[in-house]
């Protein structure tokens, strides 16, 4: 997948509990459970020019470098386009 392949789409609601965050379809009945750091990375492609925009600001929230992190956003924007969370 490109990583510029898909953008969240709209509506999704987002609950918290415990730490873990549930992502709810706003269509049907799809849940996605995220972890803190894949949340972090669907909150900041909300409004990331870029892939690399992003990956930017998840290394800024995480304060880990770029390179380190760029495997995992792209594996967290794999999953949301596989579970139908992205968009375009």
């Amino acid at each position: 997948m490109s990583p510029d392949a898909g953008r969240p789409i709209p509506d999704v609601d987002v609950t918290e509990v415990d730490g873990r965050f549930f992502l709810l379809h706003p269509t049907d009945s799809r849940v996605m459970v995220l972890n803190q750091s894949a949340y972090a990375v669907w909150e900041a492609w909300h409004h990331a020019s870029d892939f690399e925009a992003l990956v930017g600001e998840v290394a800024e929230v995480f304060a880990e470098p770029a390179a380190e992190i760029r495997a995992d956003v792209r594996a967290a924007l794999d999953d949301f386009s596989v579970h139908g969370f992205l968009a375009g």
